[in-house]
């Protein structure tokens, strides 16, 4: 029913453009970036398509759902400057900095943007990918000043709070319930501490809980850094688990080795990168922990840590503060930063108002899917990890 509307809104579009009985080539938009908030910008997408024309067709790659691919394609009429116009949105999650490195680049991604034109779940064998090309807005957790990506300057607009989480694996105990900034900076900087700092318990000298974490793709691990006091672009060591049993069950931590990011093109040694996606990293803290393998602690996004929760892993307090929309909302809770969505100042215009209208969508309407609307804060921060301040 839904494909069979769309042909009917497309049929339409042709109608209008004088093109009989064939849709013209669409407008095709792609956007990269934050993985975190791509239940958010999915959500707005095909809202600004049903309103439009009252239906749409749309892909994802994986079978986790739309709102949580990696990639995604959507096709429908979407009106710019009052004209119906027929568009297809694709996008690409590689994480926030590789999305700021992507535009400010104009680099060419490969096995980025899918060309499927079913609906549904698109699995690893079906897919197909268009030849490398380019991304052309980038949403990000992160202000494009706080990556290595600075020029040229990207316009931006700041439309949603993304909040974040600290996450333990499953099995902690329960005396591993709270980290503070302090902890933060102990621990990813060696890579692992005593679980003693965590519990105030001598006798749990000898159990160790590892730092776990995203590769430097990843504004959720800018964010988590820089609100620690570690600084955005720290250097830090990370592990990963040994799991076994379909990933269920955890019999050691070793450093994560070392690492191409080709989002971008950069090697990272030994310990320094991290996992790709907030999916994977939510699994590793899925796997059982024991007082003999020690337990792991890592950052999510708001989505991720449910997936890492429903898996049996454990959510950690910070600061002493509890997440919530309200503690964020209020400042009590700080772990959280602004989300952007930008692009270069030489966009073609009737991209830019693609952009526009689905940063609008979000911003007033779908944020909460991922975070939170601008509108419910009475706190503002000036940078990421900067001082929390009353409005």
């Amino acid at each position: 029913m839904k494909f069979t509307k769309f042909l009917l809104a497309a049929s339409a579009v042709a109608s209008f453009a004088g093109v009989a009985q064939a849709a013209p080539a669409p407008l095709v938009i792609r956007f990269t970036g934050s993985s975190a908030f791509r239940g958010s910008a999915h959500t707005a997408i095909a809202n600004l398509l049903d309103a439009a024309a009252g239906s749409h067709v749309e892909a994802w790659d994986g079978t986790s759902g739309r709102d949580k691919a990696t990639r995604a394609i959507f096709t429908g009429t979407l009106n710019i400057n009052s004209t119906p116009t027929y568009v297809q949105i694709k996008t690409y999650w590689t994480g926030s900095v590789g999305g700021v490195k992507a535009v400010t680049g104009n680099n060419a991604l490969s096995s980025a943007w899918l060309t499927n034109s079913g609906t549904g779940a698109i699995v690893d064998a079906d897919r197909a990918y268009e030849t490398a090309t380019a991304a052309d807005v980038a949403m990000s957790d992160t202000y494009q000043s706080s990556t290595l990506y600075t020029s040229p300057g990207l316009t931006d607009q700041v439309i949603a709070v993304a909040g974040f989480k600290w996450v333990a694996s499953k099995g902690a105990p329960v005396s591993l319930a709270n980290i503070n900034n302090q902890q933060v900076k102990d621990l990813y900087n060696n890579g692992a501490i005593p679980l003693s700092v965590f519990s105030g318990t001598s006798g749990d000298s000898g159990i160790s809980v590892y730092a776990l974490g995203r590769d430097p793709d990843s504004g959720t691990r800018l964010t988590a850094f820089a609100e620690a006091g570690l600084g955005a672009n720290a250097t830090v060591n990370q592990y990963q688990p040994q799991v076994s049993g379909s990933g269920t069950t955890n019999t050691g931590f070793d450093l994560v080795p070392q690492q191409t990011v080709s989002n971008l093109n950069q090697i990272f040694t030994i310990g320094r990168g991290g996992y790709s996606s907030g999916g994977n990293l939510a699994s590793a803290l899925g796997a059982n922990c024991t007082n003999t393998t020690g337990y792991g602690i890592g950052y999510l996004s708001k989505g991720d840590a449910a997936t890492a929760i429903s898996y049996g892993a454990k959510e950690l307090t910070y600061n002493g503060a509890t997440y919530s929309d309200a503690a964020i909302q209020e400042g009590v809770y700080t772990f959280w930063g602004y989300e952007h969505l930008m692009y270069t100042t030489g966009i073609a215009s009737d991209k830019k108002s693609v952009a526009d209208q689905v940063g609008n969508q979000i911003k007033n309407t779908d944020a909460n899917v991922s975070g939170l609307k601008l509108n419910t804060m009475h706190v503002s921060r000036p940078t990421d990890g900067g001082d929390v301040t009353p409005l």
